[in-house]
């Protein structure tokens, strides 16, 4: 019985330290997080608006971010050699600015 109960322990200890070591920290979240929490427009809508002004581009990157107290995504699409960079404001949806890059 007292082998059984070393196991047992052995294998409480070790599951608890698997355990914190997937759940990730605050300090692995980005200090944008509840910010873009708060956001009118989702991570998943955004994706959507660009798609829908740039269908043929497979997206390479989405980013969040705040640029001068604005939130917004960073979105990064191609298609062949073109790449375009598309910034939309997270409140409002609106795409305002645009990147094109042409290897």
């Amino acid at each position: 019985m007292n082998k059984v109960m070393k196991q047992l322990a052995l294998a409480v200890v070790v599951g608890a330290g698997l355990f914190s070591v997937a759940v990730p920290t605050q300090a692995a979240f980005s200090k944008y997080t509840p910010v873009q929490a708060q956001a009118a427009i989702s991570y998943d809508r955004a994706v959507e608006i660009f798609k829908a002004q740039y269908p043929d581009y497979q997206i390479k990157d989405v980013d969040f971010d705040v640029d001068y107290g604005r939130p917004h995504y960073e979105i990064e699409g191609f298609r062949g050699y073109e790449e375009v960079d598309v910034k939309i404001d997270a409140d409002t949806g609106e795409i305002y600015r645009v990147k094109y890059d042409r290897d």
